[in-house]
């Protein structure tokens, strides 16, 4: 283990072994693609069953995410969602957060931060619902943008150059049987987004669940970002989609004010 944690000078006078061989293991993972039970066990020094052991804790929590026909270990769904924030999202989630927390404790639903990856949408931040049934945080994960509320809300604000570059196919691909599958019908439902002024989700990239999306103005340069507001589809009547948009304009706006 010669590039061990527990030996590298300057290291903590009292190391916990487990969060060190779990570090470890992640910075492995920087430097290959996926690593096997066996080989982190033997570069760590430690049993086959400590080795999995580790990287069963670290899947649960997504650090890691197992591929079963390969048998391996790969990058998980939250360690790219704190590249991320670590290499751009720093910025809008520092001057969002604290207005995502009031939007959250007002309207009662899963806020959501995401930011706009070429055709996708990734989520970089969360705020859950204090509703005992709600919708869970998915930091890290990414969505085909016109599946989701927010990412609607920020295809709304590109010119149509933009848009055919992002979608040059007539064919867009669906999460469920409510998706946009169609680039005109999705051109459609944008034109219906820059009227209303925020995007909906009805079942499109969960058949439970319903959004509510807007874009936040004034941010300079990258990442394009929106704000999206999640629920159980049975909690979100219209009336209710209209409160929600109502207070995630507002919160939009008070967010966009910060980049002046």
């Amino acid at each position: 283990m010669s590039d061990t944690l527990l030996r590298d000078q300057g290291a903590p006078a009292y190391p916990v072994r487990s969060v060190a061989n779990a570090l470890e293991i992640l910075l492995m993972l920087r430097d290959q693609e996926s690593i096997g039970v066996t080989e982190a066990g033997r570069r760590l020094g430690v049993a086959r069953s400590t080795a999995h052991r580790l990287l069963s804790m670290l899947e649960h929590y997504q650090f890691v995410s197992r591929d079963p026909a390969a048998r391996k270990y790969r990058f998980g769904p939250a360690l790219v969602g704190l590249g991320l924030a670590a290499a751009h999202g720093l910025d809008i989630r520092g001057r969002a957060r604290p207005h995502m927390e009031r939007l959250a404790a007002e309207v009662e639903e899963t806020v959501t931060l995401m930011i706009l990856e070429g055709a996708d949408v990734r989520f970089v931040d969360c705020v859950e619902s204090p509703r005992s049934i709600r919708v869970a945080a998915r930091i890290g994960l990414s969505r085909p943008a016109h599946c989701t509320s927010g990412g609607k809300a920020i295809l709304a604000r590109l010119s149509r150059d933009e848009l055919e570059e992002l979608y040059p196919s007539e064919s867009l691909p669906g999460l469920t049987e409510h998706s946009l599958t169609r680039r005109s019908d999705l051109f459609s439902a944008l034109a219906e987004v820059r009227g209303s002024g925020y995007g909906t989700n009805l079942g499109e990239s969960d058949t439970e669940l319903v959004g509510v999306g807007v874009a936040i103005a004034n941010v300079v340069g990258s990442p394009k970002a929106a704000l999206g507001v999640s629920a159980p589809a049975g909690r979100m009547t219209p009336e209710r989609i209209e409160e929600i948009a109502a207070a995630s304009t507002r919160t939009a706006l008070l967010i966009g004010e910060t980049f002046h």
